[in-house]
């Protein structure tokens, strides 16, 4: 892999050479000279080394590259100040780490260069305070510091225990989007360019087959749609803010196209919800629907254009003129219906479908909340189709010539910007409630004692199957009244409840790795599946936890009856406290016990014995019984006795 990652390195360093003394050097000059300190955008680099060493020394990731320290990281709660402080900056592994690192990067530098080291020149006298932010490094300073506010600021308000920087990104990308739209759209090409170039770096050669892996949920129920959104938001309205201030407006057709570009290939029309049982639902369609009515409201919000209507050419020639006193078209109607106002049904239009998205994130949890937002989604849509009819009819009445014809008709009006921001600000805080009426979750480990469970400082870590969800919201309790199955890892000083490894995925691998501990320790938790199969039946399993060279038999499942009869005998197999063991029985009542035997051994009960032969990594247990001999198990792997 060397070999590659070293030739890869050198061709990019050989590509970037060549474009740099070709002419780049001198278009980025011409682009950065006013903007940037020596043209590097210093706090961009900045942040993106804080994001990294985070990963690399907090996380550990510099001795687990592949699996960091994440559990105490993310935001678990309102009641957990360290989680909601580091969620922004930890990341779940190099791939999460490099992807966020990468858009930093790209959409960072447009950032930064809207803003620049340099202050605009301004008609008001400063004051002296004032002149000192306005000295590069100053805000140098302020910029990164900004960059990292929108990684921790927005954590509270994020829905879901969540983690990376993702949210900050799209944030930036707002912003970069309303300040610097065709850099922005080119910034989208340059960070899937660079996560190209760093997949091959990663992984210069792929070798893939096509054994299926355990059950898991689809790719994109994993995405924080709701932080991607929330962060876009708070980017677009601080974009909005900057160009307030200079008094810039962004061409409105390179500004839509722009937005629409980044919202459709950055996902943000992602709105999903769980229908329990493994179900998730992806509402496409609705998210594509949003995303093209946000970007209208958007480009609206940023540069007030607001389309003008002409009349068709055959209606301009017409001198026909109405007589409005005979009644042709009564004189108060058209004026109640031209007056008919287009910023009140967009408004009331994006409040039903926020309240769809809430109802889309509230039914699968609460029954009477998502009753209540149905009722008002039915509601609210018939008066929007009441309000459309209205405004279609002022259209047509108002497109009738009159005498004083010159072209142009009185058309309802559409959202003034002023408007339009503050509809922007209305679904900012709609997003954001979303994810604070989730963030005051408190946790209990009741239902975890007695589970052969395994205490690290304040982590109670278990196997546990179909046990009571021990994470509760403060003003709701029931909303996480359910079971957790798999291996549990929670801690109520830290509010921590996750299921770390589900089932499926730790009998499809048969083991892993759990990591536990805080900002200043780590420890790690081996876990281990062994199983037996029995014919006929169910297989049987035990779960082990070790730590520090001591191990703990965390779950026995129940025995499992071989089909089988031997000589009116049945043969079960049971986990123990240490292995796993035959259980004759005749008649329902036990006749005598032993350990599996080992590789190319046997054990008696009775009359009755057990050969043990290995073939192909495969122990089988056979009984025997005199001339008869009757499979019982088999047993892959390094089951104990």
């Amino acid at each position: 892999m060397i070999p590659w990652m070293v030739l890869l390195a050198a061709v990019v360093v050989f590509s970037g050479g060549y474009w740099w003394f070709v002419g780049g050097r001198g278009r980025w000059e011409s682009l950065t000279r006013d903007r940037f300190v020596r043209g590097v955008p210093w706090a961009t680099f900045a942040t993106a080394a804080l994001v990294v060493g985070f990963y690399l020394f907090v996380q550990s990731g510099l001795g687990h590259w592949s699996q960091p320290l994440t559990i105490p990281f993310r935001s678990w709660s309102l009641f957990e100040p360290v989680g909601l402080l580091t969620s922004g900056l930890a990341h779940a592994g190099p791939a999460h780490l490099l992807g966020n690192v990468t858009g930093l990067l790209v959409f960072g530098a447009i950032v930064e260069h809207a803003v620049g080291h340099y202050p605009r020149d301004r008609d008001d006298t400063a004051s002296r305070r004032w002149n000192r932010l306005r000295r590069p490094g100053v805000r140098i300073l302020l910029i990164s510091l900004g960059m990292i506010g929108l990684a921790v600021v927005p954590s509270p308000f994020v829905l879901g225990w969540v983690l990376g920087y993702s949210g900050a990104v799209y944030a930036l990308a707002g912003f970069a989007l309303m300040t610097r739209p065709l850099a922005a759209v080119l910034a989208i090409v340059a960070h899937d360019a660079l996560g190209v170039l760093v997949d091959a770096a990663e992984q210069p050669v792929v070798e893939a087959t096509r054994s299926v892996g355990p059950p898991a949920p689809p790719a994109w129920a994993g995405i924080a749609f709701q932080g991607h959104m929330l962060g876009f938001l708070i980017g677009i309205l601080l974009g909005i803010g900057l160009l307030r201030r200079y008094d810039w407006t962004p061409e409105p057709v390179r500004l839509f196209g722009a937005v629409i570009a980044f919202a459709l290939t950055k996902s943000l029309w992602l709105v999903v919800s769980s229908g329990g049982e493994g179900v998730y639902v992806l509402y496409r369609g609705a998210g594509v629907v949003m995303v093209l009515l946000g970007t209208l409201l958007v480009t609206l919000a940023a540069t007030g254009a607001r389309p003008e209507i002409s009349a068709p050419r055959a209606l301009q020639s017409l001198s026909w003129q109405p007589d409005i006193d005979t009644g042709v078209i009564p004189g108060a109607l058209r004026r109640r219906v031209a007056a008919v106002s287009i910023p009140t049904w967009v408004r009331e239009g994006l409040i039903v479908g926020l309240t769809f998205v809430a109802y889309v994130l509230v039914e699968p949890i609460s029954e009477l909340a998502a009753r209540a937002l149905a009722l008002g989604v039915v509601a609210g849509s018939g008066y929007l189709v009441l309000k459309l009819l209205k405004w279609a009819l002022g259209h047509l009445i108002a497109a009738v010539p009159t005498g004083g014809w010159v072209g142009r008709v009185p058309v309802p009006s559409i959202p003034r910007p002023g408007k339009a921001t503050g509809t922007l600000l209305g679904a900012l805080a709609v997003v954001a409630l979303l994810g604070l009426l989730f963030s005051p979750a408190t946790v209990s480990t009741a239902s975890l004692a007695d589970t052969g469970e395994v205490e690290i400082q304040d982590y109670t870590i278990t196997y546990a199957e179909n046990v009571s969800e021990g994470r509760a919201l403060t003003w709701d309790s029931e909303i996480f009244d359910g079971t957790s199955s798999g291996v549990i890892v929670a801690s109520e000083r830290r509010a921590v409840w996750i299921e770390a490894v589900s089932p499926d995925r730790l009998a499809h691998d048969g083991s892993a790795t759990v990591r536990v501990g805080g900002l200043d320790w780590e420890q790690t938790v081996d876990v281990e599946q062994q199983a037996v199969s029995v014919v006929g039946n169910d297989s049987v399993y035990a779960v082990d936890l070790r730590t520090e060279g001591t191990t703990t038999r965390s779950f026995r499942s129940a025995p499992a009856t071989a089909d089988a009869r031997i000589d009116g005998r049945r043969v079960a197999v049971a986990p123990t406290a240490d292995g796993f063991e035959l259980r004759v029985r005749r008649n329902g009542t036990l006749v005598g016990s032993r350990p599996l035997p080992a590789a190319n051994a046997s054990t008696s009960v009775g009359s009755l014995r057990f050969v043990a032969s290995e073939e192909n990594e495969t122990r089988s247990i056979r009984a025997v019984s005199g001339t008869t001999s009757v499979r019982i198990a088999s047993v892959e792997g390094n089951a104990t006795n």
